[in-house]
Order: C-alpha cells, then sequence, then structure tokens
C-alpha cells in the first residue's frame, strides 16, 4: 500500500466511524451533507491557516506560524480527502486526476492563461476541463459546455486561425469528387 491508499484507508475508517455507516452505502442525501460539511469544514480550515500569517497588507506585523500553520493545512486536507472519499474516488483516481490536472495547469501557464478567455461565458466552467463536448450538427462544428449545456463560439474554443483551416479542410472534403 502507497501512502496515499494508506491515507485514503484512514480517512475512510474515521468516515465510517464519525457517521457510524459504510460510505459506500450512504444516500443521496446523506452525500449532498456530507460534501457539503466538508466543504464548509474545510473552508473554515484555511481560513484558519491564513490567520497563522500575516496576511493583512495594512497590518505592520511580518509573521508566520509556521508549526500552527503546518496543523491546520493538515486539518484542510482530511476535509479533502472526505471530500473524495464522498465523490466515490479511490486514491488511484485521485492520484491520476491530480496528475491530469497538474499538467493541464502547466500547459494553461505556458499558453499564457489569463484565467478569463478560456472560460464558458454563460457558466465560467474552464473550457480545457473535462466535460467540453464537441460535435458536427449539419455540417458545421460545435462545442457545447459539459457545466450548463450550452452552445459556446467555435473561435473561442479553437481560436480564429484553426476555425478557418477547419472550414477550408471542410470545404474540400465536401467538394463532390
Amino acid at each position: 500500500m502507497d501512502r496515499l491508499q494508506e491515507i485514503f484507508a484512514r480517512q475512510l475508517r474515521l468516515q465510517q466511524v464519525i457517521n457510524g455507516y459504510d460510505l459506500n452505502e450512504q444516500t443521496n442525501e446523506q452525500r449532498i451533507d456530507n460534501i457539503k460539511e466538508n466543504v464548509l469544514a474545510c473552508t473554515d480550515e484555511l481560513h484558519e491557516a491564513l490567520n497563522e500569517t500575516s496576511w493583512k497588507r495594512w497590518a505592520t506585523a511580518q509573521f508566520i506560524n509556521d508549526d500552527a500553520l503546518k496543523g491546520e493545512i493538515i486539518d484542510a486536507f482530511h476535509f479533502i480527502i472526505n471530500l473524495a472519499l464522498h465523490a466515490g474516488m479511490s486514491a488511484e483516481e485521485f492520484f491520476q486526476r491530480f496528475i491530469e490536472k497538474n499538467q493541464r495547469n502547466l500547459r494553461r501557464q505556458a499558453d499564457g492563461y489569463d484565467g478569463v478567455s478560456s472560460k464558458c461565458p454563460h457558466c465560467s466552467r474552464a473550457l480545457d476541463d473535462v466535460g467540453v463536448d464537441q460535435g458536427r450538427i449539419l455540417g458545421e462544428l460545435v462545442f457545447v459546455c459539459g457545466g450548463c449545456g450550452k452552445g459556446l463560439d467555435a473561435k473561442q474554443i479553437i481560436g480564429q486561425e484553426s476555425l478557418e483551416r477547419i472550414v477550408r479542410i471542410t470545404e474540400i472534403l465536401e467538394q463532390p469528387a
């Protein structure tokens, strides 16, 4: 068992003790309540972590309480793992999704990510995240946001130059032989 698997196993056992039932047998209502509680608890722990630093620009004190900060980070991590467990994630899936997202974030930085232009204008979901679908409808290339299901401007997704290239290729392919 690797270290991440051990963390997941220990946290699963703790969640079963706290909740009094097997997480694999929880109802949707229980899952929703647990997700809500863990998001709120994690947010609280992150605020506690922030309070272990002198984050206020307008204050003159400059400090970081390293040991207390580390403790708050661990507290927040407990709630992150709880969220993963309530979402049905294994340690392996968590690791794989982390690696994929890390690579996506590196690509975003290399491409000059601005945090705005690559998001759905309807729901603000990142368009390069999992869930953005594309398809062809009546000969046109169509993109649909996986978050809100609304159609998206192809220029925003692939850029004007790529869109023009696709249109030219499609016109050539649709010409009679």
